[in-house]
């Protein structure tokens, strides 16, 4: 595996445990009611949780999040508890062609001040915006 390939599985990692972790403390409890564990046939029950990043980030990002959901189902070390978590990427739609994308920061920022999106991980372009989220 390349060292890149690593470095984005580990980024991912860090992230989705900080997210268990956050549900495990009780902070924004209110957002898990709807990321109830499913069960797929075949398959352990799953934690499912979701991104919206940038679109400065999407190449490598959608390579991170498809290296971990497989490398997840079958390393415990990417597990919780022995479930598999699994990442989905939130996507926008552009205005302009209709095809679907990664968000542009400052409409990520405004589909989650407005409750359009709740994801578990946000991920603009920079910390400017997380700074607005919060202010807000």
């Amino acid at each position: 595996m390349k060292v890149q390939t690593k470095a984005m599985i580990a980024v991912l990692v860090v992230a989705a445990l900080g997210a268990v972790a956050f549900r495990a403390l009780g902070i924004g409890t209110e957002q898990w009611d709807d990321l109830t564990d499913s069960v797929v046939p075949g398959r352990t029950e799953t934690i499912n949780i979701s991104m919206a990043s940038s679109i400065t980030k999407w190449e490598w990002l959608e390579q991170a999040v498809e290296s971990f959901n497989g490398e997840s189902r079958s390393n415990a070390d990417l597990q919780v508890d022995g479930k598999p978590v699994e990442v989905e990427i939130l996507l926008e739609a552009d205005p302009l062609t209709g095809t679907f994308r990664h968000w542009n920061s400052p409409t990520q920022v405004t589909a989650t001040l407005r409750g359009d999106i709740t994801p578990t991980i946000l991920s603009p372009a920079s910390a400017t915006w997380i700074l607005k989220l919060n202010s807000e």
